[in-house]
């Protein structure tokens, strides 16, 4: 996981193996801003989220993905300054 805070950006390199899954942003003090994005047939492997309209404070950033056989979970902490 990537996070460019001047551009915007957060990246998440995934494995090209992924069937589906899907990403949760969790605020930590502002719950009405989680979201979810459902992740399938993923670009070059990479997941591209811009960050420009989240809310400044602390996310906790999770993906959960399956390449068919496996599960797999990612989880990182995100700070986004106003």
């Amino acid at each position: 996981m990537n996070y460019l805070p001047h551009q915007h950006t957060l990246t998440i390199a995934l494995p090209t193996a992924l069937k589906k899954g899907e990403l949760v942003c969790h605020h930590l003090t502002q719950k009405y801003q989680d979201f979810k994005v459902s992740l399938a047939r993923v670009p070059n492997s990479l997941v591209r989220l811009t960050t420009e309209h989240m809310a400044s404070g602390r996310w906790l950033v999770q993906v959960f993905w399956t390449d068919g056989d496996r599960e797999y979970f990612l989880e990182e902490e995100l700070m986004i300054r106003g």
